[in-house]
Formats: C-alpha cells, sequence, structure tokens
C-alpha cells in the first residue's frame, strides 16, 4: 500500500483507494484475456496535481484535451511500472463504470449537484484513471459507511447560488447553465469557476485554486460548443 502510494505521489496524483475485483464489477479482462485481480483509483483531491500539471506539454501546447491526454499519459507510465492495464473514464467505445467503482473503494455519498461528495474534500476531487492488476493485492479493507453530509445541511446554497438554478437537487440543467456562461463571458462563472459547487461549505481546504477552477469551467465550455457541433 505505501508503494501504491509513493508511486502515486511521484506521478503527482492522488491513490484514491482499490478493492478485490468481482465479476459484478465489469473491470474488462485484460489484454492476453486473463481476469482482473484488483482495481486501483487514482485521481486528485485538492490542489495535488495542479503544479505539476500546469507545467506540462498538454498544459501548455495548445491542442485539444489537455488534462485527459495527461492522465493518459502519467497513467500509462504507472500502468507500465506496476504491469497493470490503465483503464480511463473518457474515450474509447466502451464507458467504464467509474462512479461505481469509486464509490465501491472510498466512502462516498452523491451531493445535491449529481458530483460524490467526499467526507474530507468536499466536492473538490476527481478520478483520472484507474489501473487493473491480474493479481490480488491485500489490505484493502471495506470503506467506512458513508455519512450522508447533504442531508444535514440546512441551507443547502449549492442550490440557491446558481445564477440560473441549473441545479434542483435531483438534476442538471447543463443546457441552461452553458448558454448562461455563453452569455456571460467574463462573469463569474467562467472567470472564477462553478459558483454552485464553490458555494459548498464542505472540504473548504481542499477548495480548488483559482487557476484550476477556471481551468475546468473553459474545458467544460469547449467540451459543450464540439458537442453542439456534432
Amino acid at each position: 500500500m505505501d508503494t501504491l502510494k509513493t508511486l502515486a505521489n511521484e506521478s503527482h496524483v492522488v491513490f484514491r483507494g482499490g478493492f478485490a475485483v468481482t465479476q459484478a464489477d465489469k473491470v474488462p479482462e485484460h489484454s492476453d484475456g486473463d481476469a482482473a485481480g484488483t482495481l486501483l483509483l487514482f485521481g486528485q483531491a485538492g490542489n495535488a496535481l495542479w503544479p505539476s500539471f500546469s507545467q506540462s506539454p498538454e498544459y501548455n501546447d495548445d491542442e485539444p484535451h489537455p488534462m485527459d491526454r495527461w492522465s493518459e499519459r502519467v497513467g500509462r507510465n504507472m500502468a507500465d511500472t506496476l504491469n497493470g492495464q490503465l483503464l480511463l473514464p473518457f474515450g474509447g467505445s466502451v464507458h467504464h463504470p467509474f462512479l461505481s467503482w469509486a464509490i465501491k473503494a472510498e466512502s462516498l455519498t452523491s451531493s445535491r449537484l449529481g458530483m460524490l461528495m467526499h467526507p474530507v474534500h468536499g466536492l473538490w476531487h476527481a478520478y483520472r484513471f484507474a489501473i487493473s492488476l491480474k493479481e490480488s493485492v491485500s489490505g484493502f479493507g471495506e470503506p467506512p459507511e458513508p455519512r450522508d453530509i447533504c442531508a444535514s445541511c440546512v441551507d443547502e446554497p449549492c442550490l440557491s447560488t446558481c445564477p440560473v438554478n441549473a441545479f434542483d437537487g435531483q438534476s442538471y440543467d447543463v443546457q441552461a447553465c452553458a448558454a448562461h456562461i455563453r452569455a456571460n463571458p467574463n462573469g463569474p462563472c467562467l472567470m472564477q469557476g462553478c459558483m454552485a459547487r464553490d458555494a459548498c461549505p464542505e472540504g473548504l481546504p481542499s477548495r480548488y485554486a483559482s487557476e484550476q477552477r477556471k481551468f475546468h469551467m473553459r474545458q467544460f465550455m469547449i467540451a459543450m460548443q464540439q458537442r453542439n457541433q456534432d
């Protein structure tokens, strides 16, 4: 376990946990047909990866999908080191159940915004890739029973802060969100990041830095523009 954390730290990502694979987890076989025995999850929590990523070739080459390309490069190097198979939450024709994997690995619940709520980092975390190993790795216990943090939040500022009420606690009006940002290119949503996410009082020490929040919102708008063109 310490080896995995050290490797993750050296690669500027966070080891997010793992588990012994069962058939119900829908982890694909390895390229040689062998079944996966262990799944490891890696990503970010707070600003851990931002200093490295923001200085990377992917961030600075003005090519599309910088975070995805950075994640794939870093993940592939780690998978080669571990003799494992890299699994990504983007691209390709197969969409892996990363949310189900995350909930099995960590104590997470769904938030009012739909994102997974972490008991320490709040909404300021993400999963960048997974690595499956053929062998079984010991040391992974069941994560503690998650506490529904949102259920004890009386004011629910995340639902009242969005200028176009894109969130109602059950769904997300992505088109209304994108339309508002396009109409207000210098507004706080694009320049400072999602106001609803920022309004959540949980995990404030892990809150993304300003440039990181702006980056993710810009990438969201680029993705929406491409979707509308398809």
